[in-house]
């Protein structure tokens, strides 16, 4: 995985996204609970659906990276204390 403060700032930047979209898929329901069979509104909520989609598989994504990531520093120290332990208990 990459740095995982990169990650995190992506799923912020992806957060700061969703909730645009989700905003973007309120204003076309409220438009469209007006005039339901207007074709403008109803793209409107399929882009803004596809985007909030997309967000979410990215951010994810992403926190499963930050989740390997911080469970792999977790095996190392385990390993690292095992390790530490093993030379002072055979080296008397």
């Amino acid at each position: 995985m990459g740095n995982p403060e990169t990650a995190i700032a992506t799923c912020l930047s992806r957060l700061e996204n969703l909730m645009q979209s989700v905003g973007r898929l309120q204003k076309a329901h409220i438009s469209r609970g007006s005039d339901p069979s207007n074709e403008r509104t109803f793209r409107e909520i399929r882009l803004a659906k596809a985007a909030i989609e997309a967000d979410y598989e990215v951010l994810k994504s992403k926190l499963n990276e930050v989740r390997a990531s911080l469970g792999s520093d977790e095996q190392r120290a385990k390993s690292h204390r095992r390790q530490a332990l093993m030379d002072k208990v055979f080296t008397r």
